[in-house]
């Protein structure tokens, strides 16, 4: 059987951010699948800042990769000249793969997180093309950019790729808009393809989950750069929604998707004690089992919502960014409160109203399935048709 090393890019095992670790799970777990079809064994490299072998150790019992076609590596910074020696030691081995995949972090090709964080995922990318090692970029959200320079190398390298994939149609008006001038498969996240064991919630009150953001928290400790607005207190909407939860005796965990959300939660938890503090999980596939239990989910990181969709939960996003308009409106679900351009009035009264017609999620959530299978079993085919092209 022929062996294909594929090097992963922008996705991380040992992270506290559950949702860029479960792109990574979804995409092993994708790949898997297809490797059989393509009659290969692939070998995964993963890339990361802090590479750990009990974190890879976990992803390969969880799903059943033995832990020899795995490493992980750590990544060069390539934009740190006087780390030459480290990045020549990632470089040799991003020159013993096949093929590498790069799905940075699901949004992150954006300078939305500052421009630094932006170059750094662009100098990897870059590297690959200038060792012409051929590049697939997975699906993900493109842009905005807001910055010439931003606009400038992000087009080149899209333009260069081998392949492109987008989780979402606005990615794929605005790459247009940009100038980009190529096949661009509009498809879905990685995410999707990750298992879970569904997890039952012994209780007769309605059983909600509310995951609140870290990053969106007023007094925020997360390092993560942001240069977005929003036009709602958030605060004051999590008050306002834990409050009328409350009034309706509903069951309410609150739910970490980053080591920064754990933190935010404990304080709720110590101003509402009618809620549950979740203790904070070890991977995303656990994250998933418990979030498929519930019978409602409200959530601002976009793969925890993605982990309640993929499992047939009733589901509110509040979101920050277009990624999540832009993933969920082409699977034909458009429920969702948009912080950007909501007050906080405005904000309570739409995510009250929806949680009061919990039916009308239920019914959305249900007719949204078939989209969701069109758009993976896109997804499946054209990255098949895309590895069979690129792997000699």
């Amino acid at each position: 059987m022929k062996k294909v090393n594929i090097g992963l890019l922008g996705a991380l095992v040992n992270s506290t951010n559950l949702g860029c670790c479960a792109l990574t799970y979804g995409a092993i777990s994708l790949l898997e699948n297809l490797s059989k079809k393509l009659g290969c064994e692939f070998h995964y490299t993963i890339f990361e800042w802090f590479p750990n072998e009990n974190k890879l150790s976990q992803l390969s019992q969880s799903l059943n990769v033995p832990l020899e076609r795995l490493n992980n590596v750590k990544t060069g910074k390539w934009l740190r000249f006087y780390k030459f020696q480290e990045n020549q030691l990632a470089l040799q081995e991003i020159k013993k793969c096949d093929v590498v995949i790069s799905i940075t972090q699901g949004d992150s090709f954006s300078d939305i997180y500052g421009i630094k964080h932006f170059l750094s995922c662009w100098a990897e990318q870059n590297i690959v093309l200038k060792e012409n090692i051929p590049l697939i970029l997975g699906p993900q959200t493109y842009g905005p950019y807001n910055s010439w320079i931003a606009k400038k190398l992000a087009k080149k390298v899209i333009n260069n790729a081998d392949a492109v994939f987008t989780r979402d149609s606005m990615s794929a008006e605005y790459l247009k808009s940009l100038g980009v001038n190529r096949i661009v498969h509009t498809v879905t996240d990685f995410a999707f393809a990750m298992g879970y064991k569904k997890t039952v919630l012994n209780n007769d009150n309605l059983n909600v989950g509310l995951n609140i953001s870290g990053l969106l928290w007023p007094e925020k400790t997360e390092a993560t750069n942001t240069t977005f607005k929003l036009k709602c207190d958030y605060e004051v909407l999590i008050n306002r929604i834990i409050e009328h939860l409350s009034v309706r005796n509903a069951n309410i965990y609150l739910i970490s998707h980053v080591d920064e959300d754990y933190q935010v939660c404990k304080k709720i938890f110590e101003k509402y004690p009618n809620t549950v503090c979740v203790d904070k999980f070890n991977t995303p596939i656990e994250a998933k089992s418990f979030i498929s239990g519930l019978d409602l989910f409200l959530g601002s990181r976009m793969h925890a919502t993605i982990a309640a969709f993929s499992s047939g939960i009733p589901l509110i996003p509040i979101s920050y960014s277009r990624k999540f308009a832009g993933l969920f409106n082409d699977l034909d679900y458009k429920i969702g409160v948009d912080l950007r351009n909501t007050d906080t009035e405005s904000a309570t009264e739409a995510t009250i109203s929806y949680i009061d017609n919990i039916q009308n999620l239920r019914e959305a959530i249900s007719n949204s399935k078939s989209t969701l299978m069109q758009k993976y079993n896109s997804l499946i085919e054209n990255l098949e048709t895309e590895l069979q092209r690129v792997i000699k």
